[in-house]
């Protein structure tokens, strides 16, 4: 991995050894190229679901816009809600579970039942902050 300010030119840029920076500086990460893309021999039975930009899933609903980034069991895109006619809560996040976790029972899936669970906790108390908790709008 490597660093760059704000600041650097594309020779720096091109350095192997990270540019020495005062404190005031912002320094970014520039990630490998091993980084940014999950491995192809995971799209398999079972696997990633081969996303395509401006592809619709959830029976049309949601129109495929940017890949945000990856893991080990999901991908995640940014998305246009179709049912929404709200700009700015038309954007959503879609994390695309492996094939494999299809099988898996609803409260077996710490990503959907862990947010879900502090939502429904957080809908009983008076916290200024509880709006704030997102959990799954919709998971299918």
């Amino acid at each position: 991995m490597s660093f760059y300010s704000s600041s650097a030119t594309s020779a720096m840029l091109a350095q192997t050894d990270p540019p020495r920076l005062s404190s005031a500086t912002q320094v970014y990460m520039r990630p490998s190229i091993d980084d940014e893309v999950e491995r192809l021999d995971r799209y398999t039975l079972g696997g990633y679901y081969p996303v395509s930009i401006g592809e619709s899933i959830g029976e049309g609903r949601y129109k495929i816009l940017n890949k945000l980034g990856h893991g080990g069991t999901s991908t995640a895109w940014l998305a246009h809600d179709l049912s929404v006619t709200n700009d700015l809560r038309a954007f959503v996040t879609l994390k695309i579970m492996i094939a494999d976790l299809s099988a898996v029972p609803f409260t077996a899936m710490p990503d959907l039942y862990i947010p879900q669970k502090i939502r429904t906790f957080a809908a009983h108390t008076n916290h200024s902050s509880r709006e704030s908790i997102y959990a799954a709008r919709n998971h299918f």
